[in-house]
C-alpha cells in the first residue's frame, strides 16, 4: 500500500497504521490491484470488456482465469500448467484449492463426456423455497402451447404487492 495522494513521504519511512487494514472500503480494490499486477506479471491479459477476466495464450496452451472479489476460477488445456499458475499465484498469495470447480457464483458446474454444462438449480431451488413453493405441484409446460393473453381475460390481482 502507499502514503495517500498529496502526501510527501521519505523513502525510507514508512506509514504506521492506526488500525488493520481489514474492514477498510479501499482493501478490496487494494488486493485487486496487487493480484492484477501479478498475473499481468505472470503473462495474463486483462480483457478490456470484463476486468475480472484474464486470459493467457502461448503457441499450445489457452488459460482462462476469473476472479470475483476473493473466488478465483481457472481453466486450460494442460492440468500441468494449470498447476504451475496454481502454484505461482499461491506462492504470492495464501489459496485454497478445491480442486475441480462444481460451483462457482451460484452456478452449478457439470462435467460429463459429452461435455461441460451449467445451470442455476439451486439458486431455483432456494427461489421456489423462499416463495413457499416447495410443495407444488410441478408441470411439464406452465402454459399451454400457442396460448395468446390478453388483458381483458384476466382481472385484476387482489394484492399485486407479493409479485
Amino acid at each position: 500500500m502507499f502514503p495517500p495522494e498529496g502526501y510527501n513521504a521519505q523513502p525510507a519511512l514508512v506509514c504506521h497504521l492506526k488500525r488493520s487494514l481489514y474492514g477498510l472500503k479501499q482493501t478490496s480494490r487494494q488486493w485487486n490491484s496487487e493480484f492484477t499486477t501479478k498475473l499481468l506479471g505472470f503473462g495474463f491479459h486483462q480483457s478490456s470488456l470484463n476486468s475480472c477476466l484474464f486470459i493467457k495464450t502461448t503457441k499450445t496452451h489457452f488459460f482462462v482465469l476469473i476472479v470475483y472479489v476473493d473466488d478465483i476460477l481457472l481453466t486450460g488445456i494442460s492440468k500441468s500448467l494449470i498447476q504451475d499458475v496454481k502454484n505461482y499465484v499461491d506462492s504470492l498469495f495464501t489459496i485454497k484449492d478445491h480442486g475441480n470447480a462444481k460451483f462457482f457464483l451460484g452456478l452449478e458446474i457439470a462435467r460429463s463426456p459429452k461435455g461441460t454444462f451449467i445451470s442455476q438449480r439451486k439458486y431455483v431451488n432456494d427461489i421456489i423455497l423462499d416463495a413457499g413453493l416447495s410443495q407444488a405441484k410441478s408441470v411439464s409446460a406452465p402454459l399451454p402451447q400457442g396460448l395468446k393473453l390478453n388483458q381483458e381475460d384476466t382481472g385484476s390481482l387482489p394484492n399485486p404487492e407479493p409479485y
